[in-house]
């Protein structure tokens, strides 16, 4: 069992930027998590045949963080 623990933030896939812990709802963590409970532990599936367990500890409101790069493309 790993007790890794990371903050992540949930951010528009302009502002996407993993390293920093900024993922994008669409991303296959961010569908794992959104809409979830603190408590609740998600299955996040990279494929087919990779998936983990995510378990949410804690859950804090965010605010619109204009200092964010916007990705480009």
């Amino acid at each position: 069992e790993d007790d890794e623990e990371m903050e992540v933030h949930l951010v528009t896939t302009l502002r996407v930027d993993a390293s920093g812990g900024h993922i994008s709802r669409q991303s296959p963590l961010g569908r794992a998590i959104f809409g979830r409970a603190v408590g609740d532990t998600v299955t996040v599936r990279v494929s087919d045949e990779v998936s983990y367990p995510v378990t949410i500890r804690a859950i804090r409101p965010g605010t619109d963080d204009e200092s964010l790069p916007i990705s480009g493309y």
